[in-house]
């Protein structure tokens, strides 16, 4: 998420367990990534699903994963708060 870091991930990830818990108890987070966690909240949930891979299929990669590209449109991101 635009505006927290890896360490800062971290942290929230190990204090509240994930993205569900940290929202839910969102008055425990500290205030200057509150603001960061609620401007961006509907990024913050629609980026988890798309990060997710569906399980019920079987994926299937050939060659050097290093060389893979996305050859699609390049999502815009929210503007920074």
């Amino acid at each position: 998420m635009v505006g927290i870091g890896p360490k800062s991930a971290k942290t929230l990830l190990q204090t509240f367990g994930g993205l569900d818990e940290i929202y839910a108890q969102l008055d425990a987070v500290p205030e200057k990534l509150y603001a960061k966690l609620t401007a961006r909240r509907e990024y913050a949930l629609i980026s988890r699903q798309v990060a997710m891979l569906k399980q019920d299929q079987d994926l299937q990669l050939q060659g050097n994963l290093k060389t893979l590209r996305y050859a699609g449109q390049a999502v815009q991101r929210p503007p920074d708060a």
